[in-house]
């Protein structure tokens, strides 16, 4: 049995000293104990072992409880009856702003290199994108109803490094979709004509807020307006005052919910224009989305006119506390969101997505 030895010794700040062991033979590479063989601990051993040179530098052991691999994202197969069917534990969703997970999980297709015809010889083989989110909500008497919100695919692919995409670029995503908020089936006239309405002003909000290169494109503006569009944001909005746009959509908000009575609609509205309005009041695109963290992002949007039916009804907001389990130990009268930190996600989520939403 090869003697151990010492190497590396040192003395720590606090005067006591330090030294790590190893086998002579092991003397020129790092050893590295990774707890735990979840998506952490798997990515990295990955990471740490990527090349050659890496290699080289270090011996990476995974320590996993038990055989199965994967922590939270494991699954398996298991008889029943004459089935197999898969067992999962967690839910296995990625969202299409994954930027640094999809990069890893090209990757490591890439060097398995599995043969065509191969089950899940590709890494799309092995993710399906989704384009529709479906939250089922209590509407009490009517009991639990689904709500299906649709988010249009673009041409991006995640994992593919790009520049990232500007909080001005972001807005104008903010805008075009909330103009893809459709009134139920069954709307009223009055509902659908003032829905013509509110399009009409998105888009021309939209086509201001310029192009897709993030850049304000006299082939994206009406005549003669694009010179003034960026001042036109933060115009009116002194300390003590919204800027223009953002009091216009405030007032569309208020047109739909007495047209609606308030119904789920009109809170994706609410919700989607309250956040639009509050980083364009805060100076959130100047000052940074870290300014607000000291607030909660319900107090937030209270703060910014959203409406108390939203905040405690709106499908989608208790959908985004639900996904990130932010409720202090769990109890849903406590929910707890950093708003600058919870702004990010969002927009990231809904906006900053690549290909599909998930």
């Amino acid at each position: 049995m090869a003697q151990e030895s010492f190497h590396d010794e040192g003395v720590r700040l606090d005067g006591t000293t330090f030294a790590h062991y190893g086998r002579p033979s092991d003397m020129g590479r790092r050893r590295v104990a990774i707890l735990g063989g979840g998506a952490g601990g798997l990515t990295a051993a990955f990471e740490l072992t990527a090349t050659p040179e890496l290699r080289e530098r270090y011996e990476v052991t995974v320590h996993q409880l038990g055989w199965r691999l994967g922590g939270k994202g494991a699954s398996g197969r298991r008889e029943v009856g004459a089935a197999r069917p898969i067992h999962e534990h967690g839910l296995h969703v990625w969202f299409g702003f994954y930027e640094n997970a999809f990069d890893v999980m090209q990757r490591v297709y890439a060097e398995l290199d599995r043969p065509v015809g191969m089950p899940l010889a590709t890494w799309r083989d092995a993710f399906h994108p989704v384009d529709e989110v479906v939250l089922f909500d209590d509407t009490g008497d009517d009991g639990w109803r689904p709500r299906r919100f649709r988010f249009p695919r673009n041409d991006g692919q995640p994992g593919i490094p790009v520049p990232a995409p500007s909080l001005h670029g972001l807005l104008r995503d903010a805008i075009h979709t909330l103009r893809l908020v459709e009134p139920p089936e069954n709307a009223s006239r009055p509902l659908k004509l003032l829905d013509a309405v509110v399009d009409r002003f998105l888009l021309a909000l939209e086509r201001f807020l310029g192009g897709d290169d993030d850049h304000l494109d006299l082939g994206d503006v009406v005549e003669g307006l694009l010179a003034i569009s960026d001042p036109l944001l933060h115009l009116g909005g002194d300390q003590d005052d919204e800027p223009v746009v953002c009091r216009l959509l405030r007032a569309l908000r208020d047109a739909l919910w007495r047209v609606t009575g308030g119904d789920r609609y009109a809170m994706t509205f609410d919700l989607v224009s309250t956040v639009f309005r509050g980083i364009l009041s805060d100076g959130l695109d100047d000052d940074g989305f870290g300014t607000v963290n000291d607030e909660e992002l319900r107090a937030w949007l209270a703060r910014h006119g959203a409406k108390r039916a939203t905040l405690d009804g709106s499908p989608l907001l208790r959908g985004f506390y639900q996904l990130c389990f932010a409720y202090e130990d769990g109890d849903r009268d406590r929910p707890s969101l950093a708003a600058g930190k919870a702004l990010q996600a969002m927009l990231r989520m809904t906006l900053g997505y690549r290909g599909s939403i998930m």
